[in-house]
């Protein structure tokens, strides 16, 4: 057994508060939960006496079986849970020593909570076809501008002088990112447009002012407080201009309504996405597009908004950039729905016909009907030691230098062509790519395919349209793991991100504008913390965040195609570098493209 005596009892207490809030949480799930948290390494067996002195342990025994169990969906008839099949359609997680040298590893342990896998496919509702489109999303620029009929008085000119290329901002520029995936301001602004019959450049501005000036005091107000939200805004706008403007929009009684519509409609999620092949046959993804997925059953923590999800297919389903994809699910061979992803994206099952998005509770938010006989892309990554026995190398070139630009790194390079097989239905399909090292003596990284034709797009392309997505890697895979494995423990709690969760009630009177963007604000607070925080950051509240990041200083670049956001080293005694660190990986990830197109990048 571990010296558990030498623990600080922080940690001893963070472990028992664990087992009691989750009794079936295991050795390794608290282990990591520990090295997540305090940077501290625990074998298993420390970890079990200190439960046992606690008298937490598990019954000598073993465990009642779980393995089928019943799921209800809302207006649904219940379906029979399967839970064995998520662990071959999605990995399990590895070891965290294990991860840096990508060793291969057999399944292991099966958490003895189940994870609901349905026998059979959600029903689908019948909806009218309609041809492909883009889906409604914000635009790159700005609102649209009617000159001819623009009625700006003199109290909502913008001063047109341009930003400083670099200028010191807050740390609030979180809550920007997180408004940019939600989409909240930009149908605030549109709606109000509408409304006032306005079509000034500056209308995005003001209400992104008046929403970010509910992190200040009113008594603390003044113009200096608005002049410092400018770089998130993007504007140079006068206090006199959003008083102006909120006067202006609180004369509108009916525009109270519509705003908490639109907030109610920004924290929609859409948690899974039913892609239709022309044969009828279905796979899933994921809402942030990590893996494919059997079933729609995939867990809550890969959600993501509608906002940001319309945004993504409008890019990748419905125009001509290539879909992008984590990483191929399973271990030992490829999955049945993994191939049907890549025959249907490739064209040989005839295609995608449609795509459905699904919500938290599997509603169905929205169907696209998707334009046939069209040729589209995918690039994916593939671990060194998956499908090992299934794939065949068919050209490797020789390792070349490689500076991948966003991450500013360099890397070592080769082509890379393979023939990929299925072993059930004996389908094969060629791939080509590259291969990534650190160095030319080290191990390679990661495998990036795509069905790219080699005349169309080098290696050196396909590695950075990938990791600009991607950029990192084998944590990357260590927190999708780690997710997978909390979502076994509490799928049947149905935990997920809801502004119920903030325990303010939208019903009560008198709501007026400014009490509304306040709201959304810490709706914009608690997605931070739901999806961008380390876990544990949900429990935490408004004040909390804002005194100890939306404080913070940072430096903004605006270069050509991008916003660099740099946290400099926070002040002695800040007790949460680790966890800004790692917000600003996982935003990294999720291609976050601001009013002006740019998008943002974060780094400490």
């Amino acid at each position: 057994m571990g010296k558990i005596h030498k623990l600080k009892p922080e940690i001893k207490s963070f472990i028992l508060e664990q087992k009691k809030a989750n009794p079936a949480s295991s050795c390794r799930n608290l282990a990591s939960l520990v090295k997540d948290k305090f940077q501290v390494k625990l074998s298993k067996s420390s970890i079990n006496g200190i439960i046992k002195q606690a008298g937490l342990s598990m019954p000598v025994g073993r465990r009642a079986k779980k393995r089928r169990q019943k799921l209800e969906l809302p207006g649904q008839p219940q379906l029979e849970i399967n839970v064995k099949e998520l662990t071959q359609q999605v990995l399990l997680p590895e070891p965290a020593e294990a991860l840096p040298e990508l060793i291969k590893k057999p399944l292991e342990e099966v958490p003895a909570a189940s994870v609901p896998q349905p026998a059979e496919q959600m029903p689908e509702k019948p909806v009218a076809e309609k041809p492909a489109e883009p889906i409604p999303e914000q635009p790159p620029q700005e609102l649209p501008k009617e000159p001819a009929q623009a009625t700006i008085s003199v109290q909502q000119i913008v001063t047109e002088e341009p930003l400083p290329l670099e200028s010191s901002c807050s740390g609030a520029i979180l809550l920007k990112a997180a408004d940019c995936l939600m989409g909240g301001s930009y149908r605030f602004a549109e709606d109000i447009r509408k409304r006032l019959k306005e079509y000034g450049s500056d209308l995005l501005a003001k209400t992104e002012a008046l929403i970010y000036l509910g992190l200040f005091a009113p008594e603390n107000i003044e113009q200096k407080t608005l002049e410092s939200l400018w770089p998130l805004i993007n504007r140079k706008i006068s206090l006199d201009t959003i008083t102006a403007y909120t006067d202006q929009l609180r004369q509108d009684k009916a525009l109270i309504p519509d705003i908490r519509r639109l907030i109610t409609n920004a924290a929609n999620e859409v948690r899974c996405i039913k892609l239709v092949l022309a044969n009828g046959e279905t796979v899933y993804l994921d809402g942030q597009l990590h893996t494919v997925w059997s079933s729609p059953h995939t867990p809550y923590d890969l959600s993501a908004a509608i906002h940001n999800t319309k945004h993504y297919l409008n890019k990748y389903a419905l125009g001509d950039t290539p879909f992008l994809l984590f990483m191929a699910p399973g271990y030992e061979t490829p999955t049945l729905e993994f191939f049907k992803f890549l025959m249907g994206w490739e064209g040989i099952l005839e295609g995608f016909v449609s795509l459905y998005l699904y919500g938290n509770k599997f509603e169905e938010l929205e169907k696209v009907t998707l334009e046939q006989n069209k040729r589209r892309f995918f690039i994916l990554g593939l671990w060194p030691w998956q499908f090992t026995g299934q794939r065949k190398i068919i050209h490797m070139g020789q390792f070349r230098p490689f500076h991948c630009q966003i991450l500013e790194k360099d890397f070592f390079i080769a082509d890379l062509e393979l023939a990929l097989t299925q072993p059930i239905t004996k389908q094969s399909i060629t791939l080509r790519g590259c291969v990534l090292k650190n160095a030319p003596s080290d191990k390679i990284r990661v495998l990036i395919l795509s069905n790219f034709p080699a005349a169309v797009k080098t290696a050196e392309e396909v590695a950075q349209t990938y990791l600009s997505q991607w950029p990192n890697l084998e944590e990357a895979f260590q927190d999708l793991s780690r997710k997978i494995e909390l979502y076994t423990y509490t799928a049947n709690a149905q935990r997920f991100f809801s502004i119920d969760n903030l325990g303010l009630d939208l019903t009560p009177v008198p709501w007026d504008i400014k009490t509304l963007f306040d709201y959304y604000l810490r709706v914009l607070d608690l997605y931070i913390r739901w999806h961008f925080m380390p876990f544990g950051y949900e429990e935490k509240d408004f004040v909390f965040m804002k005194d100890n990041f939306y404080n913070l200083g940072a430096s903004l670049t605006r270069q050509e195609s991008r916003v660099l956001i740099k946290f400099p080293l926070p002040p002695a005694g800040f007790a949460f570098s680790k966890d800004l660190a790692y917000a600003c990986r996982r935003l990294n990830q999720r291609e976050i493209i601001s009013s002006d197109g740019k998008r943002l990048w974060f780094t400490v």
